[in-house]
């Protein structure tokens, strides 16, 4: 099964609020790489974010959305993330997960299928540079869940099981306010129940 594993559980401290809620389109950034993966090539989608912005998010969410609530130590990033969604039996060692963070724009749909045609004959996959990644559920096994560590170092020690699509590039971070202005325009601004121009 092809899952979506969006790592939104980061602070968002400089931008100004949680990525996850950063507004795009819209739409609370976590909620529009949901509804962009189901529409194309993921069967579920499993979003790890912080209880408050769970709460906050859980109304606009469609039904094949897992949410994970990450009480994972800020310090260990991404790699929490990743923990806490293992920790919640939230895929399969036979799954084929896109994982990506929420802070960028949800990849197209040719990068996401490149990336996912790549896990034949290997365990990952992943664009020359930027996100998402490609990879196997048994990947992330007990090892893992004892010894987080960041996407980057479980992909070096994959070495030659780890395909590099050449040429493909995938989306870059949303790190600054200046990210967030080049892309909307506009400086940031979030989700909250009272937010115009929300579904």
């Amino acid at each position: 099964m092809n899952v979506a594993l969006v790592l939104a559980a980061g602070v968002g401290s400089r931008v100004g609020g949680p990525k996850a809620l950063l507004l795009v389109e819209g739409l609370p950034l976590a909620a529009l790489h949901a509804q962009r993966r189901l529409s194309r090539e993921a069967e579920r989608v499993v979003l790890v974010v912080r209880r408050d912005v769970a709460e906050l998010l859980a109304p606009l969410l469609p039904e094949r959305v897992r949410v994970v609530v990450s009480e994972e130590d800020d310090a260990l990033g991404p790699a929490g993330s990743l923990r806490a969604a293992l920790r919640a039996d939230a895929f399969g060692g036979d799954d084929h997960l896109l994982v990506t963070p929420v802070d960028v724009m949800p990849a197209t749909a040719r990068v996401a299928r490149t990336l996912l045609a790549g896990l034949e004959g290997h365990d990952a996959a992943r664009p020359e540079r930027g996100h998402p990644i490609a990879l196997r559920g048994r990947v992330l096994d007990a090892g893992f869940l004892a010894r987080p560590e960041p996407l980057r170092a479980v992909l070096a020690r994959l070495g030659e099981r780890c395909a590099t699509a050449q040429g493909l590039v995938g989306e870059r971070d949303l790190d600054t306010v200046e990210d967030v202005v080049r892309l909307t325009g506009s400086p940031p601004t979030f989700f909250s129940p009272r937010s115009e121009g929300t579904a």
